[in-house]
């Protein structure tokens, strides 16, 4: 797949963003977010929760992973400040196959015994499931099918996104 580039100005814009690559993905994928401390990383996982119907993401930091339990209705656009709205549940014949969201965080990694205790292995390649992992340069490999998500910061609101499939 051909590398695209988007421009971010916000918070919000990198959600909504986020809100609409969401559409391309589907139960089984694996998405790695590269980029420095506070480039966004979680912010963008937010905006892919926002779209699977998951009010609260927050960051697994000192947990490894979080998981979230999917169950995609259509609903009304949620709408939140500044006007922005999240369509949950919008390409329902493709999230539907996401049953599961994996949100991993290896940025307190220490080991890759650590990956062992959460079943890294059997959870990214769980077929129900959509795993999103923040810090995978800590990984010694990575899967053979991937989305890569690198975010640059331009300066303190505004982010370079580059969205491909390995």
């Amino acid at each position: 797949m051909e590398k695209k580039i988007y421009l971010t100005n916000s918070d919000e814009d990198t959600r909504t963003l986020a809100s609409k690559l969401t559409s391309k993905f589907v139960g089984g994928d694996v998405v790695l977010l590269f980029g420095p401390m506070g480039s966004g990383k979680t912010t963008f996982t937010q905006g892919v929760a926002l779209t699977l119907g998951i009010s609260r993401l927050t960051s697994p930091t000192y947990v490894i992973l979080n998981q979230y339990d999917i169950n995609i209705t259509p609903q009304p656009p949620l709408k939140l400040r500044g006007g922005r709205s999240y369509s949950i549940g919008g390409d329902i014949d493709k999230q539907s196959t996401i049953k599961t969201l994996n949100h991993f965080d290896l940025y307190r990694l220490e080991s890759e015994d650590q990956l062992k205790s959460v079943n890294f292995e059997e959870i990214i390649n769980d077929p129900d499931s959509l795993s999103i992992v923040e810090w995978p340069e800590k990984l010694s490999k990575l899967p053979e099918i991937y989305y890569k998500i690198n975010i640059e910061p331009l300066s303190e609101n505004k982010r370079q996104i580059t969205f491909q499939k390995i």
